[in-house]
């Protein structure tokens, strides 16, 4: 195997995958919260798609692809909350800890509250995020920071698994 080239990425790129029928590559930025798109026909960075939701700088872990869609998918650590974000109504949550909680007394009696992270829907044919009808990006959430993302192709489904859930 021989090194073709080096390409400097932005930081914490450690997550990448690439669809093979277009030849792109899709690399996670986790510091910077951005996906660089590389042509390996070139290995060139074409663009970097950021990844902000409501304003808010997502982190990426795992990128999974639908090549027959040319669809990407990237799970995103979760946000963490101010420590009173969902205290109280309508939360009524007593504590903010990832589940299943491994801080609390035995025999606590308290309600625990996860926070969600995202699974963000990319367009392989812009390279920009999936958009809605209205103009919001697409994304669904999928348990405290959906650090695994996989898409299936016998079943056309993406799978996400949970890094602190358990």
């Amino acid at each position: 195997k021989t090194l073709l080239k080096q390409i400097v990425m932005h930081g914490e790129a450690e997550y990448i995958a690439v669809n093979s029928k277009t030849g792109r590559a899709y690399q996670a930025s986790q510091a910077t919260g951005e996906i660089a798109v590389i042509d390996s026909s070139t290995n060139n960075v074409l663009t970097y798609i950021d990844l902000t939701l409501n304003g808010v700088p997502q982190s990426p872990y795992q990128v999974a692809i639908d090549e027959a869609l040319n669809i990407i998918y990237v799970g995103t650590k979760s946000p963490e909350p101010t420590p009173s974000a969902l205290i109280g109504p309508p939360y009524r949550c007593k504590a903010i800890r990832e589940l299943p909680s491994d801080e609390a007394t035995a025999g606590q009696q308290e309600l625990e509250c996860w926070h969600p992270g995202a699974v963000i829907v990319i367009d392989g044919n812009t390279n920009q995020l999936a958009l809605d009808s209205s103009g919001k990006p697409i994304y669904f959430l999928a348990g405290d920071d959906p650090e695994g993302v996989v898409f299936a192709k016998a079943t056309g489904k993406v799978y996400a698994s949970n890094e602190d859930d358990g």
